[in-house]
């Protein structure tokens, strides 16, 4: 917290928590990745915080954070502070779960409604079908819109939601590197 920034350009990722998590959540990777030059965005997205939102509000709306996390890269580039610090070719996403599905989406990655659909009626009691069902009926719009932002150029997603309700070619057109790290459970291996 408020460290000296050594003199040059150094790369800038965003950790985004997944839901119910916090910009602590992952304090282990924040401080792996500064130690070796990486400036670290961790923030606390609201809309996670199950003190002052219940989760079957707000907090189940994945797409809010996509959203937020363009409006947080605006703030940085504006912050004297980083602005000369830096690498604009190397902004990218750390996503764990609901952070890991954000990843992918501003990578370019958008979302089905009927593809969605289809899965939870083969699969009730996924997680995904048991948290989101009552909240993307009304926001088929808002679940399926694109959230692209092209500043991004690279992206970590782990064990993203919604995997399995991604549009094929949407992921197939992305076009920065993606690592995906999952356990079977969300995404089944080959």
């Amino acid at each position: 917290k408020d460290a000296s920034i050594a003199s040059g350009k150094f790369p800038l990722i965003f950790l985004i928590h997944g839901s119910g998590g916090n910009n602590t959540s992952l304090n282990y990777l924040v401080a792996d990745l500064t130690s070796k030059g990486i400036i670290v965005v961790a923030t606390n997205y609201l809309s996670d915080d199950e003190n002052i939102y219940p989760p079957e509000t707000i907090s189940i709306k994945p797409w809010i954070q996509n959203a937020d996390t363009s409006f947080l890269l605006d703030q940085v580039l504006k912050e004297k502070k980083f602005i000369n610090n830096i690498s604009k070719d190397s902004i990218g996403i750390l996503g764990y779960s609901k952070g890991g599905y954000s990843a992918l989406a501003l990578a370019g990655g958008k979302l089905d409604y009927n593809k969605y659909i289809n899965f939870c009626k083969d699969n009730k009691n996924f997680p995904d079908c048991v948290f989101y069902p009552n909240v993307l009926k009304d926001n088929k719009e808002n679940f399926e819109k694109s959230y692209l932002d092209r500043r991004f150029s690279f992206v970590i997603s782990i064990d993203p939601i919604l995997s399995h309700s991604f549009t094929d070619e949407s992921l197939n057109n992305i076009s920065v590197p993606i690592l995906l790290i999952s356990s079977d459970f969300f995404i089944p291996g080959n």
